[in-house]
């Protein structure tokens, strides 16, 4: 179970370094280096945010459709 927490983290956190790559290398070329460090740098923690926020509601949704899945099975 802790292998596939930190398995996801992983992907979650994959996902904000690449935002922060494309952010830096698009800014770079409008801007200068500390601009594009701070655009980058929001780039990573706005989809690192927002993709562990989806994934939460994600899980909680599943979870909720499972234990109302098996009450559901319960009474038949």
């Amino acid at each position: 179970m802790a292998a596939a927490v930190d398995a996801a983290g992983a992907a979650l956190g994959a996902l904000g370094m690449l935002a922060s790559a494309v952010g830096f290398s698009t800014l770079i070329l409008r801007s200068n280096i500390p601009a594009a460090f701070v655009g980058a740098s929001f780039a990573w923690l706005t989809i690192a945010v927002v993709a562990w926020y989806v994934r939460r509601k994600m899980r909680s949704m599943r979870t909720v459709q499972q234990t109302s899945g098996s009450a559901n099975s319960r009474t038949r």
